[in-house]
């Protein structure tokens, strides 16, 4: 029998078995494709996308959904460091009295320091200021801003950092206190001052004390005082009314800060006049100032960042849709 060719394929009779073979294949391969092409529709379909029109725009809109929830993902990661870090500064303000006695900080109602001035200082009536409102964490630091004046016996101080005309009470071989555990303290009279405590009462050996009246110790960038230890505050600047903001380290073990006007212990309970005192947790100490970093600006600029790129991207997938 001659030897008949396929014209289609260009195959003798000889051949025509595994061309079969070969047809067969394709047309599986054909129709599994077309199958994922159906199936990847369908599921298109079952959410309301018919039409190779509709079936690319469906694709482009789901392109764009998920471009949005991997944008605002950024964008709220951003936003909660932002919130994070602005709620590290807390500030509160506190009105601190001249009838204030900073060594009766921690101590119950009625307790008595009586001191030979006549008449003694009483718990309620006397007791330092306790700074609520934000979280005295060791290692933290706080920063003050005072203004106000209070007077002792007539003799009224220029501000918060106190003395002036008055001077100080306590001179260099005589320190006031300690009391209750509350270590002795030399400085101006009339000044703003604090002691850190834990949550029990006061009590035990204090403390020493700090000296105050040396030259430069009332200006001080950063003060590190202990459990139990008073320590000048003033205007909270190192110059009176001039100068940089002060730092004041949180000491190891401290829950709760006091804050009074600077008198004789036992000796407040006839003073006037007070002080308005704004007070700031502004978290860990600071790093130095080469290697200091802006979070807020730093963070601002990369939530617009994000934004001009969200923005950029939407209009670019928009154009090509249209």
């Amino acid at each position: 029998m001659p030897v008949r060719c396929s014209k289609k394929f260009g195959l003798c009779d000889g051949n025509k078995r595994s061309h079969r073979r070969r047809s067969f294949h394709i047309a599986e391969l054909d129709r599994g494709h077309t199958e994922n092409s159906n199936l990847g529709a369908g599921r298109l379909e079952a959410s309301g996308c018919r039409g190779s029109v509709q079936l690319q725009a469906c694709t482009k809109t789901r392109g764009i959904a998920t471009m949005f929830r991997a944008q605002s993902f950024i964008l709220a990661a951003v936003a909660t460091v932002l919130f994070a870090v602005s709620a590290s500064a807390a500030t509160v303000n506190v009105s601190v009295s001249g009838l204030t006695d900073i060594w009766l900080a921690g101590q119950p109602n009625a307790i008595v320091l009586n001191n030979g001035f006549g008449a003694p200082d009483v718990t309620l009536t006397n007791s330092p200021v306790q700074v609520t409102g934000i979280s005295v964490v060791p290692s933290n630091t706080l920063t003050f801003s005072a203004t106000g004046t209070t007077n002792f016996s007539g003799c009224a101080s220029p501000s918060p950092d106190g003395g002036g005309a008055c001077g100080s009470l306590f001179g260099l071989a005589n320190a006031e206190g300690p009391f209750f555990g509350i270590s002795s303290f030399r400085g101006p009279v009339n000044a703003l001052v604090g002691v850190f405590v834990n949550d029990n009462v006061p009590g035990g050996t204090a403390p020493a004390g700090f000296d105050f009246n040396q030259a430069g110790a009332t200006s001080q960038a950063t003060l590190s005082p202990q459990l139990n230890q008073v320590f000048f505050i003033g205007d909270g600047l190192t110059g009176t009314n001039s100068g940089a903001t002060q730092q004041f380290v949180i000491p190891a073990g401290a829950t709760r800060l006091f804050l009074a006007s600077s008198d004789g212990a036992g000796a407040s309970f006839n003073n006037s006049g007070s002080f308005s005192v704004n007070v700031t947790d502004s978290g860990a100490p600071p790093a130095p100032p080469a290697t200091t970093p802006l979070p807020s600006t730093g963070l601002l600029l990369l939530f617009g960042l994000a934004a001009a790129t969200l923005s950029s991207k939407v209009s670019s997938l928009f154009r090509k849709s249209a």
